[in-house]
């Protein structure tokens, strides 16, 4: 996905910042790391935390492929960060 960011337009780059990790996964996620951090997780909830921090990860390294390429273009990235 990474090698194919210059060949998408402007709108379908702001598009792919927002895409990947869903706010219902992003609520589990935070949910996870609180009782990790406080009583601790079964091996079915440290293998769900793994899962969605791959997805996380993967979304912020698309993000910051989009963010450089639309610098790149001359857009304004600092109005993105907040998505």
């Amino acid at each position: 996905a990474m090698a194919k960011v210059e060949h998408l337009d402007d709108e379908s780059l702001r598009d792919a910042m927002t895409s990947i990790m869903t706010k219902k996964q992003a609520k589990r996620l935070a949910a996870l790391n609180y009782k990790a951090q406080d009583e601790g997780l079964s091996v079915e909830e440290k293998s769900e935390q793994e899962g969605l921090l791959h997805v996380y990860d993967k979304s912020m390294v698309v993000r910051a492929a989009v963010m450089a390429e639309l610098h790149k273009r001359g857009v304004n990235v600092a109005e993105l960060i907040a998505l």
